[in-house]
């Protein structure tokens, strides 16, 4: 591939969920590992650098979380949602699926009632569904 073109940075992106932190049974319980973490906070201040998180979670889920500096991007919703600095920006599809998503968890609730270790995670616009 050769040299990075001039005046560009490299992006660093990673998940959360079982790659910064361990799963767990109960999807609230999660938080970043310190090891990680301290590892993206000296990734964080490259100058050559942007780094960024990327999670089916919601950004306001994720921040606290993970306690990161604030140039680092976080993307909710598999990037639906993006914070950075202090500044957010959602996707206009986020608003317009909510009444789908609740009429989804509805259905789930009902059809996986039965399933044992089944969990549903309403984010919204979306709906996880955890099986352990």
């Amino acid at each position: 591939f050769g040299a990075r073109p001039r005046g560009t940075r490299l992006v660093l992106l990673s998940d959360f969920d079982g790659t910064l932190a361990e799963f767990d049974v109960d999807p609230a319980a999660p938080h970043i590992r310190s090891d990680a973490r301290a590892a993206l906070v000296a990734l964080s201040s490259l100058s050559d650098l942007s780094l960024g998180l990327v999670s089916g979670r919601r950004v306001a889920d994720l921040v606290p979380r993970v306690a990161l500096p604030r140039e680092v991007y976080v993307a909710g919703l598999h990037g639906l949602e993006i914070a950075v600095a202090g500044r957010f920006w959602q996707h206009e599809a986020v608003a317009r699926a909510h009444d789908a998503a609740a009429a989804l968890t509805a259905a789930l609730a009902t059809t996986l009632a039965d399933v044992p270790g089944c969990h549903l995670e309403t984010k919204g616009a979306s709906v996880a569904v955890h099986v352990r």
